[in-house]
């Protein structure tokens, strides 16, 4: 950030600016990056400057996903996403994002203020959140994009501004002068130029099975987990991943809960197929009006998956494994039957048999009728074939020559 002195300032006091953007307070801090209220003094409008931090620019992999960020926001057209409006470096070689600025804060606030008083969610309150964040999914799915930390720190609220009338609303959480967006996806992954192979992400209490530890195949149904934990959480209190029950829901609810405990499936090929799904799905439970929207989507066929789904056969691993294995085949054949050896012809059968193997699973993993992976056994059984036949030949014959080694690193005359 450069400083400078500002333009009519009568005191003569220094303001910190990023590019035409006066910085007037902080209005967020994280891991990551700092998120300031901003003036644009060209158009003359408040926004919010998300800036990484100074540490973290120096990490290509934390800058890519930083800039990724800012330009996954530009392919995705919804009132109910959070807008980007430029993209920049610092003097520093700092990147930031200049992003709209949410006047009433995140839905985590609102709802922490709101119980302070007594306050307990109605029908109203559960619609007006369920309904813009189904909307904001759709629209980054449509486009490819799966959040991967839906929660409520990341849900803002601001003023509705220009547009079309507000509906009436009783609803205490969203008033009916605002509008609530999705924001940060600071750890979302676009499925529509990369696989859906990714590490562990998002927040306790409302992360998605397939997001807790080590890596693994996520949809947009790891979304629906999310969004399923928010709107448990709104309803009761805590995350079902702190323990509430989202049975308790059925008595106040109707079939809420019911719903819910769909989208909160450790098995993603039992929750809803989509947001709009799981919002007519949510409207119906509350004995609520089913939004046109979310009718036409009901209605008609299942939205299609990622244009290009992530199986075992994509990965360049798999085809660089099975190179390795039929070269790991081949030369301990040759090496058996040149020296006849049995022990390297049973070791060459037995990388041709996982070599075997792996095409086999290869062709057979799972798909869902959406056309996306299914997580199984085979998924289990071909990382470890892979990872056999990738290393296993070069261990084995480390070891089948450990005694020429041996030689060549100690005992062999030095020129």
């Amino acid at each position: 950030m450069t400083s400078e002195p500002a333009d009519g300032d009568h005191n003569g006091e220094r303001v910190w600016r990023i590019g035409r953007y006066r910085i007037e307070a902080v209005v967020g801090t994280g891991t990551f990056a700092t998120v300031y209220r901003a003036f644009d003094e060209r158009l003359e409008d408040t926004v919010a400057v998300k800036v990484l931090a100074e540490n973290h620019s120096l990490d290509p992999e934390i800058r890519m996903r930083f800039l990724t960020e800012g330009r996954v926001l530009r392919r995705i057209t919804s009132p109910d996403v959070v807008r980007v409006h430029d993209l920049g470096e610092t003097e520093r070689q700092q990147p930031y994002l200049v992003l709209e600025f949410a006047w009433r804060g995140t839905l985590a606030q609102r709802v922490r203020d709101l119980r302070a008083t007594g306050w307990q969610p109605d029908a109203a309150d559960l619609r007006a959140v369920a309904e813009p964040l189904a909307r904001a999914l759709d629209a980054m799915h449509a486009a490819g994009i799966v959040h991967r930390d839906v929660n409520p720190a990341n849900i803002l609220l601001t003023t509705r501004g220009a547009g079309p009338p507000a509906p009436a609303s009783a609803s205490s959480v969203v008033r009916s002068d605002e509008r609530l967006v999705l924001a940060d996806l600071g750890l979302c992954k676009d499925l529509a130029r990369n696989s859906g192979y990714t590490s562990g992400g998002g927040t306790e209490g409302f992360r998605a099975p397939e997001l807790r530890g080590g890596p693994a195949i996520i949809d947009r149904r790891a979304d629906l987990w999310s969004l399923s934990a928010v709107m448990a959480w709104l309803a009761t209190g805590s995350p079902p991943g702190d323990g509430a029950a989202t049975a308790g829901l059925r008595g106040t609810a109707r079939d809420l809960g019911c719903v819910l405990d769909r989208g909160l499936s450790d098995d993603p090929a039992t929750r809803q197929p989509d947001a709009l799904t799981w919002l007519a799905e949510v409207e119906a439970g509350l004995g609520q009006p089913v939004s046109p929207l979310s009718a036409s989507r009901t209605a008609a066929q299942p939205v299609a998956g990622p244009t290009r789904p992530w199986r075992l056969r994509h990965s360049a691993w798999v085809l660089t494994s099975l190179l390795l294995g039929f070269t790991t085949w081949a030369g301990f054949l040759y090496i058996g039957i040149r020296a006849q050896r049995r022990g390297w012809l049973v070791a060459a059968a037995l990388y041709g048999v996982a070599a075997v193997a792996l095409f086999t699973i290869m062709v057979s993993s799972p798909m869902d009728d959406q056309g996306n992976y299914v997580s199984s056994w085979q998924d289990s059984v071909g990382t470890v074939v892979m990872f056999t036949l990738l290393t296993g030949g070069f261990v084995h014959a480390l070891l089948a020559n450990r005694t020429w080694l041996a030689w060549l690193a100690g005992s062999r005359p030095r020129r």
